[in-house]
């Protein structure tokens, strides 16, 4: 993939092999076929050039796609957590896209999309309000939009990643259940 624009887009630039290299054999065929059956549901630009997906697999799954001194690097909320088939399948849909002349958009810092990828990875609990000035509305919006299976598993992997929310899940599964406001 010959870079050939003014402005030249660092993806543009990656053969297939540097997919395997990333990935391995395994996600990358893997990612191919989530792109050719069209699993990506959304796709954005980050301000720092890397991507952001939502990739329809097993489950819904949000990864991120970045360029560290010119290598792929991914992380995601699908239990491989990154380098992984979502991430291949993201970058595939953005060249294809790219290609047919469709301009990408960029995430505006808070946006739903930004913190559900970046959730399980580097966020701490808290920084996402503060770090992120996160639109309490739309996030609430859009996880009441979430099927109960995908906010099971969502809070199953920030449980995994965050202590202190496991902690409070466990606490709350063990709270009686009787009606305590009446005594």
């Amino acid at each position: 993939m010959p870079l050939e624009s003014k402005n030249p887009d660092p993806f543009q630039a990656f053969k297939w092999s540097d997919f395997q290299t990333w990935a391995g054999d395994k996600a990358t065929a893997k990612g191919m076929k989530y792109q050719d059956e069209g699993r990506i549901e959304e796709i954005k630009r980050t301000q720092e050039g890397g991507l952001l997906a939502r990739v329809q697999g097993t489950k819904t799954y949000f990864t991120e796609v970045s360029l560290e001194n010119g290598k792929l690097s991914s992380t995601c909320t699908c239990p491989v957590e990154h380098d992984c088939k979502h991430g291949v399948a993201a970058v595939l849909e953005y060249l294809e896209l790219v290609e047919i002349g469709e301009e990408i958009p960029v995430v505006a810092e808070g946006g739903t999309l930004l913190i559900m990828a970046r959730q399980g990875s580097a966020l701490k609990v808290g920084e996402t309000r503060n770090s992120y000035q996160v639109c309490r509305t739309e996030l609430k919006e859009y996880l009441e939009r979430m099927e109960k299976s995908e906010l099971i598993d969502l809070l199953m992997n920030l449980s995994k990643k965050d202590s202190l929310l496991s902690k409070q899940l466990w606490d709350m599964l063990n709270l009686p259940s009787e009606d305590t406001e009446g005594r």
